[in-house]
């Protein structure tokens, strides 16, 4: 069994994940193979890969500038080591080939420091804000929904016995879909404001 090059299992495992995935992640992982893998990795044999070579990657990748001239975090480095080592796993496993991503340990990522607006701030917010947009403003920050969880509410969803509203599905710039994950689906409690 003739052992393929990179961008030759890329395609092959690109074509079997893409039904999994939601349409954006689908259009980002491309554009990821195309301008990032396939250009550095593409020609190179599957049998050709070395721990050292996903280690200088990995450093090389650190260096470059991501959003605002900014270094790429370590949460997207980490993030595309993880796309990198997925297509390496399942295409060693698939020729009996030693993974060489296997026991790389993730770099160390930067908490983000969270401060959410106090109830004064919302009551401040949503009395301020355009009329028009106060129950939306109300809905957002008092249950804590996605902008597209948000958006996909429909009345059906709404029990307005129990108080609560159940997540369903989103809406986004791609059109109507599920919620990013199964967990999302949820029953939320609602406020008496809400």
């Amino acid at each position: 069994l003739a052992i393929p090059t990179f961008a030759q299992f890329a395609a092959t495992w690109f074509l079997e994940s893409e039904p999994r995935w939601r349409k954006q992640h689908r259009e980002t992982m491309r554009r990821t193979l195309d301008n990032v893998f396939i250009p550095k990795f593409g020609d190179r044999s599957l049998s050709d890969f070395s721990k050292a070579d996903l280690l200088g990657f990995r450093a090389e990748i650190a260096k470059r500038n991501g959003r605002a001239g900014q270094t790429l975090s370590g949460k997207r480095i980490n993030k595309l080591m993880a796309q990198l080592s997925s297509i390496l796993e399942d295409g060693c496993d698939r020729y009996n080939l030693l993974a060489p991503s296997r026991g790389i340990k993730p770099l160390k990522q930067k908490r983000t420091d969270v401060s959410p607006f106090t109830l004064d701030e919302v009551d401040l917010l949503i009395n301020k804000v355009r009329p028009d947009y106060s129950a939306y403003l109300t809905l957002r920050l008092l249950t804590g929904l996605r902008t597209g969880e948000a958006d996909g509410l429909q009345w059906q969803d709404i029990d307005f016995e129990a108080n609560t509203l159940r997540v369903e599905r989103t809406v986004s710039r791609n059109g109507d879909g599920d919620t990013k994950t199964e967990g999302s689906k949820r029953t939320i409690p609602l406020v008496p404001q809400v």
